[in-house]
């Protein structure tokens, strides 16, 4: 038993995801890592097409230039209190 909670998809795996290939690895990965309970996060997602992929897939987790660009981090805790501001 591992002291695993999560898998984390590397983006080469991401960035393949609209080949046949890359689809066999990632929904295997998928597949396994749900199957032990675990939590999965896609690193890398760019496109809206990603998004809706791994959605798809079940996978609750994602980051990548698609939502944000790295950032300082005063610059991220203003972003997150405006989003925190809009769910209010």
């Amino acid at each position: 038993k591992l002291p695993l909670d999560r898998i984390k998809i590397d983006k080469t795996f991401v960035h393949n995801s609209n080949e046949d290939s890359g689809r066999i690895i990632i929904e295997t990965i998928v597949n396994m890592a749900h199957r032990l309970g675990m939590s999965v996060l896609a690193e890398g997602i760019e496109l809206e097409e990603q998004v809706s992929y791994f959605k798809n897939l079940q996978v609750a987790e994602a980051q990548g230039f698609h939502f944000a660009k790295p950032m300082p981090a005063q610059r991220l805790a203003e972003l997150l209190a405006k989003q925190s501001a809009n769910i209010d």
